[in-house]
């Protein structure tokens, strides 16, 4: 199981493995979304950056930065905190004001 490979991989340093359990992790996003979701809501705070950057890249753009590093749902997270970290995430990128 994909899932359970990527647990014990989690903390590895080697900087290719990182890059592997990403792709791994995307892959699974591929075909069921919302347990990639279930892994990264778990997991993405401990994660190696390295590995949440390939595990999200074909994420649409506002889920790619409400799970980008600096960021990471808690239970008491509430609307008002995630829609201003998501507007602050957008803002840096450019998307809001690009004339800025």
């Amino acid at each position: 199981d994909t899932i359970k490979l990527a647990t014990l991989l989690l903390h590895t340093e080697y900087n290719l493995m990182q890059k592997a359990v990403g792709w791994m992790l995307r892959e699974v996003g591929k075909r069921d979304q919302s347990l990639l979701i279930e892994f990264l809501d778990r997991y993405a705070s401990s994660m190696p950056r390295t590995m949440l950057r390939y595990s999200i890249e074909k994420f649409p753009a506002e889920k790619r930065i409400c799970h980008a590093p600096g960021f990471f749902f808690r239970e008491e997270t509430t609307e008002r905190e995630f829609l201003v970290h998501c507007l602050l995430k957008k803002a840096a990128f450019g998307c809001i004001f690009p004339d800025l």
